[in-house]
């Protein structure tokens, strides 16, 4: 039951973050601009991810 409470928590995060980077950019002239945002963002904030310890 926690893991799922972790995976949770580590997606809402994850979404969080693409919504900020979203709000604050406003809007995208092509979709492949808004695609290749969070593309990026998501490699960005991909180095800050740690794996779950197994209980």
């Amino acid at each position: 039951m926690f893991q799922n409470k972790h995976a949770i928590n580590a997606i809402e995060n994850r979404h969080r973050q693409l919504r900020k980077i979203v709000k604050n950019r406003g809007h995208f002239p092509t979709d492949e601009a808004a695609s290749k945002l969070l593309y990026l963002t998501l490699r960005s904030t991909e180095k800050n991810w740690k794996t779950l310890p197994i209980a």
